[in-house]
C-alpha cells in the first residue's frame, strides 16, 4: 500500500471520528482503496444493507477504513443475503448482479471505480434506518468531499434517487438547459444534471460535473436502455 493511500486513510479516519459515526454499524468504500485516485466516475448508493451486528467490532464504520485487501470490491467479493434471507455466493445476489451488468453495458470497469454510499450507516431497509438518513448524510458528506477531491470525477452515478437528490441540493450553477431525463419504463425515469460541487477541503470546486440518477438496481432489474442513455451523455 502506497504512502499516499495510508495518508488518505488517516485523514478519513479523523473525519469519521469527528463526525461521531465511527462506532455505528456500516461501511465506507465498496471498492478498494486503490480506487482513491483520479478517475472519470464516482458511484454512490444510499447506505449499506444487511443485518446490524452490534457485537461485531468489525461491523463498525471505523474498522472498514482499514480493509487492507488491495483488490476488494463488495459487488464482486462479498456474500450478500437475498430477499429470503439466504446467503448467496460472492457477487451473485441480484443487486450485485444488476450493478455489474449496468457497468458492463456502460463500458466502465466497476473494479476501477470509486464506489460508496451516501450514508455509511447500515440498515436492513430504508424503513428500518436508525436515526435520520439526511442528518447522517450531511455528516458523511464531509468524507465524500474529501474523496471527490481525490477522484475529481467527470461523472457521478447514483443508484436511486436518495443519493442524487442530496447531491443535487449541494450543487451550484446547475445548468438546467442541460437537464435531461429518460423514461426506461412506464413508471421509471433516469435523470441527468450538470453543475459545480464546492468541496470544503479545497479551493478547487468540481466544475461541470455530470450527475446521473438511475432507478435503484437493488429493486429493479438492470435496464440496458438506461445504461446506454447514461453512456451517451457521459463526459
Amino acid at each position: 500500500m502506497s504512502d499516499e493511500i495510508k495518508m488518505y486513510r488517516r485523514d478519513i479516519e479523523k473525519i469519521i471520528i469527528e463526525s461521531g459515526l465511527a462506532e455505528r454499524s456500516g461501511g465506507l468504500l465498496y471498492s478498494s482503496y486503490e480506487t482513491l485516485r483520479k478517475g472519470d466516475w464516482y458511484f454512490l448508493g444510499q447506505n449499506p444493507g444487511g443485518e446490524i451486528d452490534s457485537e461485531d467490532e468489525y461491523d463498525k464504520i471505523i474498522k472498514h477504513i482499514y480493509n487492507s485487501d488491495p483488490c476488494f470490491n463488495a459487488y464482486f467479493d462479498e456474500k450478500w443475503e437475498d430477499k429470503q434471507g439466504r446467503i448467496c455466493s460472492a457477487g451473485s445476489q441480484h443487486h450485485q448482479v444488476n450493478i455489474k451488468k449496468f457497468f458492463s453495458i456502460l463500458g466502465v470497469d466497476l473494479r476501477e471505480t470509486c464506489s460508496s454510499n451516501l450514508s455509511f450507516v447500515r440498515s436492513r431497509t430504508t424503513q428500518s434506518y436508525s436515526g435520520s438518513l439526511l442528518k447522517d448524510a450531511k455528516l458523511c458528506w464531509k468524507v465524500h468531499q474529501y474523496l471527490l477531491n481525490i477522484v475529481r470525477p467527470k461523472n457521478i452515478l447514483c443508484n436511486g434517487s436518495k443519493a442524487s437528490d442530496f447531491i443535487l441540493r449541494n450543487m451550484k450553477n446547475v445548468k438546467y438547459a442541460l437537464h435531461q431525463k429518460k423514461k426506461v419504463s412506464n413508471k421509471l425515469t433516469c435523470y441527468s444534471y450538470v453543475g459545480d460541487l464546492l468541496l470544503s477541503n479545497t479551493d478547487k470546486p468540481l466544475t461541470n460535473v455530470r450527475l446521473f440518477s438511475v432507478p435503484h438496481l437493488g429493486i429493479y432489474r438492470c435496464y440496458p436502455e438506461a445504461a446506454q442513455w447514461v453512456s451517451s451523455l457521459a463526459q
